[in-house]
């Protein structure tokens, strides 16, 4: 036989051998993961619902405090010379939100990624809007009914990626507003952006003694949250009292 044909003979065969080999290695490979598997997904699947939540929760504070700032003469005056500082902040949120996403979005699921992918848009319009230093108080009724409609998808994002955890977080603050709105529903019906932006930081404030006295957290200030551990609730704060807005 012509050793040119033998030696195609013998490359065939070897590449045929190899083939099988590779092939029995990624049936036990696939065979050996399927075990572990589910397991592993659902942790990588629950820690991107958790990351991207609490960062995507935590822009929209920043942009809250920025509309509240550019609506009110009283707000503005007490936050002087901070609004590149605040800018700064949820500039450094947005960009963080964007490396999650990118990193964890194909552990959310084809709708919780579609729905997180529409909310960083927004927010980031949103952004554009409100880092120019600008008077709003005579059109803050279109920003906080923009940021109100946004607030409602955030809210299903967190209920749909959370669960539970959530809603806890929903009652605990429910509650809270709840009793102080009871002691000052005037500053909706009126509206007093200031007094309602009071409202908004003393439930803050309560809510994060709270949970040092519980043991969640040792923060004393939300500037130093750099894991947004309460962002999660200071969202809900914001979402509850703009609902409240709405409705008055």
């Amino acid at each position: 036989m012509d050793n040119t044909i033998v030696v195609a003979i013998i490359g065939g065969l070897t590449t045929i051998v190899a083939a099988i080999i590779a092939g029995m290695f990624a049936i036990r490979n696939r065979d050996k993961n399927s075990a572990s598997t589910p397991a592993e997904s659902e942790n990588r699947n629950r820690l991107a619902r958790r990351v991207i939540s609490q960062t995507t929760a935590m822009l929209f504070v920043d942009l809250m405090r920025l509309l509240y700032i550019a609506s009110n003469e009283n707000v503005r005056d007490a936050n002087s010379g901070r609004h590149l500082e605040f800018v700064n902040f949820a500039t450094e949120h947005l960009n963080e939100l964007k490396s999650h996403f990118a990193r964890l979005s194909a552990s959310l699921g084809a709708d919780l990624e579609a729905q997180s992918c529409d909310l960083e848009r927004q927010l980031s319009y949103m952004l554009n809007e409100l880092k120019v230093d600008r008077d709003l108080s005579r059109r803050h009724h279109h920003y906080f009914e923009k940021m109100q409609k946004i607030g409602g998808e955030l809210h299903k994002f967190c209920v749909a990626a959370l669960g539970e955890s959530y809603e806890r977080s929903f009652e605990r603050v429910r509650d809270k507003v709840n009793r102080r709105l009871t002691r000052n529903r005037a500053a909706l019906t009126r509206p007093a952006i200031d007094e309602i932006w009071s409202l908004r930081l003393d439930t803050q404030t309560e809510l994060l003694e709270m949970s040092r006295d519980l043991g969640e957290t040792e923060l004393y200030s939300i500037g130093d949250d750099m894991t947004h551990q309460m962002a999660i609730l200071y969202f809900v704060v914001d979402y509850k009292i703009l609902r409240e807005l709405a409705a008055a």
